[in-house]
């Protein structure tokens, strides 16, 4: 029993010592609206929409695990606003033949820059990070016509790099949504461009 034991030890060992470190060039990723239904935020009728989009690297830590994602050590790098939208309350959007700034694009770079950032400043090795997308949809508010506090409608997220062992890049196309009690709803695409190259390889 104890030489069996000993064996899968052995097996797991091995099978985490051949990991790979991860090739960051391989998680360029386009996030793209392709879907809004507007919800019913603005008292003139009219709602003025946008999207911000941040990483967050966190350090991977047993006394860190456990805490609310707000309450958590992590480092941030704000990736900016797109699709940008007027559109009346309870309203389909529809997409021009080809829709300008309704897709943000983001370097697997930038992902190496913010791991490097929590390692640095966290002091953590890079086994112990991980990194998590935020898109978080607004209402710009007007009052008088002066622009006021944005209101957050509702947010998505997806993990780039996992927190559970074995540390590995989260690489999978998909389509996030987000709705509230407004009559809001949203789809956003997400596109990995190492995926998409890979099946065009095989064409």
């Amino acid at each position: 029993m104890r030489a069996y034991a000993l064996l899968v030890f052995l097996f797991i060992s091995q099978a985490f010592a051949a990991e790979k470190p991860i090739d960051y060039s391989t998680l360029d990723f386009t996030l793209t609206l392709t879907a809004l239904r507007a919800g019913n935020h603005d008292e003139s009728g009219t709602n003025s929409y946008f999207f911000q989009t941040k990483l967050y690297g966190l350090p991977i830590r047993k006394e860190d695990i456990k805490k609310p994602f707000a309450d958590r050590p992590k480092s941030e790098s704000d990736l900016g606003k797109f699709a940008e939208l007027k559109i009346e309350s309870l309203k389909y959007w529809t997409p021009e033949k080809k829709p300008t700034g309704v897709q943000l694009a983001v370097t697997g770079d930038k992902i190496r820059s913010l791991v490097a950032e929590v390692m640095r400043t966290h002091t953590v090795p890079e086994e112990q990070t991980a990194v998590k997308a935020v898109v978080t949809m607004y209402e710009m508010s007007k009052k008088f016509g002066w622009l006021g506090d944005d209101t957050k409608v509702g947010e998505t997220s997806f993990d780039i790099i996992t927190e559970s062992l074995p540390r590995v890049a989260k690489v999978e196309n998909k389509t996030l949504t987000i709705h509230d009690d407004q009559g809001t709803y949203v789809e956003l695409k997400l596109d990995f461009k190492h995926i998409v190259e890979k099946a065009e390889a095989k064409e």
